[in-house]
């Protein structure tokens, strides 16, 4: 949780430092935007390879011969390698899926950003498969401290190159190469994990694909909501899209302080508990959590409706971030922070699906939570602006939240709320 914390903490210097150079211009939003599109497909490994590989690695670890890592290794650094290829070649089609709505001046320079960063799609998305063997070994201090590298060199270089976009992706970069050595070095050093060649097999290949692709098509929900932001604020005024990215950051903070610290750590104990068929000792933890996070998001939900301008004026407002950037960011945090816990429980749940090998739950879950973010996106937008990005987000929220409470009393026999029978 601290080095989470002080995760989130550079991640907001970084953003302060986006404020008062770029404020709310195009220049920034086609930053944003063009660092979405990479981010979308390492989103989606990154989520989803830790949640399904771990598990997979507690399982294996009484066996001496284990060799699912080197494959998870070997096949996901060669597809992540020709989807960077894929990315770098053609960036202006995934410009124009993102943000129809932006001018040709915007699409070009998202599309030079975008070429720049693509091979974070590499970098950062091994990142994540080193992880996942990390957290079964239940490590969980490395994988912490070195996601800190990529805030610290974009950092660097944005006071470097007084805002300049273009470094700044290089920055972004660097990041990323920075935290693969960092990872790559310490399971080499400690556990000895180097890559072997004569472990990998076809058989166990399809084995990890089988369990990994499910996961990550539930994870692909997620990302594609990102998009959808992005898709629809860049059919609003100039702005809208650094206004739903600098809220978005604030409400980060609780979410992953909740999200990582809980989840992650507690993913191996879920997976123990479901293998031994603990169900009791399951229903605890999983009630405690439930407790912890909407307490936490609600105390966090009524301390930003208070303070919630004061808070973005203290981190963004100076600079070339205006008194009117700071009202509408506020707006929408304060909108953003109503489902907070609930964004925190879904991502927990979830895990609990994971660990027990079910991957319809979620996918049904969260195909639902998107169906209604675009409907409600889609009916309102244009009568309320961004305030319909920001309220579709929350009610899908809430509504894919009571689908878990029903789904793990009917399916996991989590008994969340015990009824009294006459």
């Amino acid at each position: 949780m601290v080095l989470t914390l002080l995760s989130q903490m550079l991640g907001y210097m970084r953003e302060m430092i986006f404020a008062y150079y770029l404020g709310t211009s195009a220049s920034l939003e086609a930053f944003q935007t063009a660092e979405t599109i990479p981010l979308t497909f390492t989103q989606i490994l990154v989520s989803a390879v830790p949640l399904a590989l771990t598990p997979m690695l507690i399982k294996e670890q009484k066996d001496e011969d284990a060799n699912l890592i080197h494959n998870a290794i070997f096949i996901f650094g060669l597809i992540l390698t020709m989807i960077s290829v894929v990315v770098l070649g053609y960036p202006k089609i995934f410009v124009h899926m993102v943000v129809p709505g932006f001018s040709v001046e915007k699409n070009l320079l998202t599309a030079h950003l975008v070429t720049i960063l693509a091979p974070n799609i590499l970098f950062l998305a091994m990142v994540g498969i080193y992880n996942s063997y990390l957290n079964a070994k239940r490590q969980f201090l490395i994988p912490a401290a070195s996601a800190l590298l990529l805030n610290v060199c974009i950092i660097l270089m944005q006071v470097v190159s007084k805002g300049n976009t273009t470094y700044i992706a290089g920055g972004s970069i660097l990041g990323g190469v920075a935290m693969f050595v960092v990872t790559y070095i310490y399971c080499r050093k400690k556990y000895m994990l180097k890559l072997d060649i004569k472990k990998i097999n076809i058989k166990t290949i399809k084995k990890i694909i089988m369990a990994i692709l499910p996961v990550c098509l539930i994870s692909m929900f997620t990302s594609i909501n990102l998009v959808f932001d992005k898709f629809f604020a860049s059919q609003l005024n100039d702005g809208a899209i650094a206004i739903l990215t600098y809220s978005y950051k604030i409400i980060n903070l609780p979410v992953y302080l909740f999200v990582t610290s809980v989840t992650k750590v507690m993913l191996p104990d879920v997976t123990q508990l479901l293998i031994e068929q603990k169900v009791h000792s399951l229903v605890k933890i999983v009630k405690k959590i439930i407790i912890l996070c909407m307490t936490g998001g609600g105390i966090f939900a009524v301390l930003m409706l208070f303070i919630g301008e004061w808070i973005v004026n203290l981190l963004f407002g100076r600079g070339a971030f205006n008194l009117l950037d700071v009202s509408n960011t506020a707006t929408v945090l304060k909108i953003y922070t109503l489902g907070v816990g609930c964004m925190a429980l879904n991502s927990f749940f979830q895990s609990i699906s994971y660990a027990k090998g079910r991957y319809i739950d979620p996918f049904f879950i969260l195909f639902m939570q998107l169906i209604v973010y675009v409907v409600l996106c889609n009916s309102f937008l244009h009568q309320s602006g961004i305030l319909a990005i920001a309220f579709g987000n929350v009610i899908a929220s809430f509504i894919a939240m009571f689908m878990w409470f029903y789904v793990l009393q009917a399916k996991y026999d989590i008994k969340i709320i015990k009824l009294k029978s006459r």
